[in-house]
């Protein structure tokens, strides 16, 4: 018998959370989540809402503090303002834990930060390396991005992974506020510019689950100079308002980008109608963007991603 994979379980589990079976969705967690150790911040996170869900804080607080007691902790915000825990707000065992982890907070070291990664060859002699910025997903960090992009560097770009200073948790970063998240990546992008020679056709922007929601409003802002974004997976609170990005797309098309979306047919994280409109949306108003659907994909990056990058890139710098 084949064993899953983490994103086959998580995927499975929130099947059943949408379904609103959450009895279901934790009884999953709780039988196959240990064998995911690298996991375990996301695993007993989702097994405590679960337990919150079905009714039983007890169970919630435990597995919680289980989670502290491996050394994980969950930011002040995830702590407040995950619609889960709200039942657990006030009670003096969810406080203490709470106040754990505001501490650990506080000592982490959390700031914005970026990871590189050159092609195998490095860039040709006297040639400007084309750039390729990518953003991990919510409660992702930058080396997750870079394993996920990496098949980019095999056709000879530059990948720079960049990594928000909003956390989550414990190697859990966060694109919640919009506003730092572009603050901080055009800062990013000036220090990247100091330091490297970008050709500005040659520069893309990607971005995963919310951080492909963020790298589409980078791109169509003009936040940061690029001509092309590449999504996978895209979701956020303004994909699930798709005429939400009509003005921003007015001044994308006023600059000619071009974009390339990714959805996994097995993507029950996503609303993949409201993906599907923001494309729609972004062809009718002057933005070129191609849709490319994925088999047997849930929410996460595919194995074998080279081929699909390979026809993103050349339909968005044609």
């Amino acid at each position: 018998m084949t064993m899953r994979t983490y994103e086959e379980v998580q995927a499975e589990a929130m099947e059943h959370y949408q379904a609103q079976d959450y009895a279901g969705a934790l009884e999953i967690l709780t039988r196959e989540g240990d064998r995911f150790p690298a996991e375990a911040a996301n695993v007993l996170y989702l097994r405590s809402c679960m337990a919150a869900r079905v009714g039983q804080p007890d169970l919630a607080v435990a597995i919680l503090e289980d989670a502290l007691n491996r050394g994980l902790w969950y930011g002040e915000r995830v702590m407040r303002e995950s619609p889960s825990w709200q039942p657990l707000q006030g009670l003096p065992a969810f406080e203490r834990l709470a106040a754990v982890c505001k501490a650990r907070q506080a000592a982490a070291e959390i700031g914005p930060a970026l990871r590189v990664l050159d092609p195998a060859d490095g860039c040709p002699a006297g040639a400007t390396c084309p750039l390729f910025i990518a953003l991990h997903g919510n409660a992702g960090t930058a080396d997750s991005a870079i394993q996920g992009w990496r098949a980019v560097t095999d056709a000879g770009w530059r990948l720079v992974a960049l990594q928000s200073s909003q956390v989550g948790g414990v190697n859990a970063y966060l694109w919640d506020d919009q506003e730092t998240a572009l603050r901080e990546t055009a800062a990013q992008y000036a220090d990247l510019s100091a330091q490297y020679t970008v050709d500005p056709a040659r520069l893309v922007v990607a971005g995963f689950s919310l951080g492909g929601e963020t790298a589409l409003r980078i791109v169509l802002s003009g936040s940061i100079p690029a001509p092309a974004f590449i999504l996978l997976g895209p979701g956020g609170p303004t994909m699930d308002t798709p005429d939400a990005w009509l003005p921003l797309i007015a001044q994308g098309a006023a600059r000619g980008v071009r974009g390339y979306v990714f959805l996994g047919d097995r993507d029950n994280a996503v609303e993949q109608d409201n993906a599907r409109r923001v494309v729609d949306l972004l062809n009718a108003h002057g933005v070129p963007c191609g849709l490319e659907m994925l088999p047997n994909l849930g929410h996460a990056y595919p194995v074998d991603f080279a081929p699909g990058i390979r026809r993103a890139l050349a339909f968005v710098l044609p």
